[in-house]
């Protein structure tokens, strides 16, 4: 009996020591565009921090940027993952293409998806909230939009819906949506949006965000960066005769 007890208390110990030596997750940022023009030309590229995403001066903000045949985006990447590292319990993150100089041309007819996936979160235990929000400026030649938002609880393994998503068809000068959701025990988040566009070379305006709001400075900071395009697009749309940026 002493024997089997000393064996059990073995197991135990050994047990314990895989655990305190086993590797933190990994927190990863992941952004892919996948192009499909009109006439049957195709262009993609995925970007993670450190390759295709570029480190700004101020910490988790990264500058990116696409160019396919049809397609050109450059703008930034805000993410309270940071670089890739151990697992963060600081969640979400939102692209726009509205500020330092970044900006969406449409050469022509096609579609384009952006893919956004932030893995290696510790999120709470208990319910929360997930908010994906979409907005921009339309230059004219957007027919349709479909945005969606999906969080994961085996680090990307899989992915269910936040919401129904979101549609836009036709599209009009400015567009502005929001979903919102509740999961516990999530450690992924996820958005993407599908682009399609007419013919015509015009200049657009995009922002792309998904949170899961804590109430922590860092996080709420963040929110509101995703929440200001839709500020930005209602502005827009209650004044459609204002200037657009380039």
């Amino acid at each position: 009996m002493t024997w089997m007890l000393g064996q059990k208390k073995l197991g135990w110990l050994a047990g314990a020591m895989v655990l305190a030596l086993a590797p933190p997750a990994r927190a990863a940022l992941t952004l892919s565009f996948s192009e499909a023009d009109a006439d049957g030309g195709t262009a993609t590229a995925t970007d993670i921090v450190g390759s295709g995403l570029t480190a700004t001066s101020a910490p988790g903000v990264y500058d990116f940027s696409f160019s396919g045949s049809e397609y050109f985006l450059s703008g930034t990447l805000s993410t309270e993952t940071g670089a890739i590292g151990p697992q963060t319990a600081l969640p979400g993150f939102s692209l726009t293409t509205t500020v330092s100089g970044g900006y969406f041309y449409s050469f022509g007819a096609g579609t384009l998806t952006i893919t956004l996936s932030d893995t290696g979160l510790s999120l709470p235990s208990g319910d929360s909230p997930v908010i994906g929000t979409i907005a921009g400026s339309n230059g004219g030649t957007l027919t349709a939009i479909s945005a969606a938002f999906s969080t994961s609880t085996d680090n990307g393994g899989s992915y269910g819906p936040v919401d129904g998503g979101l549609a836009f068809s036709p599209v009009g000068g400015s567009f502005a949506g929001s979903v919102t959701g509740t999961g516990a025990n999530l450690d992924a988040l996820q958005a993407s949006v599908t682009l399609t566009t007419g013919a015509g070379s015009v200049d657009n305006a995009l922002s792309l965000s998904e949170t899961n709001p804590v109430p922590e400075p860092a996080s709420l900071g963040l929110l509101g960066a995703g929440l200001a395009g839709l500020a930005f697009a209602r502005r827009r749309r209650a004044n459609p005769g204002g200037s657009s940026e380039n």
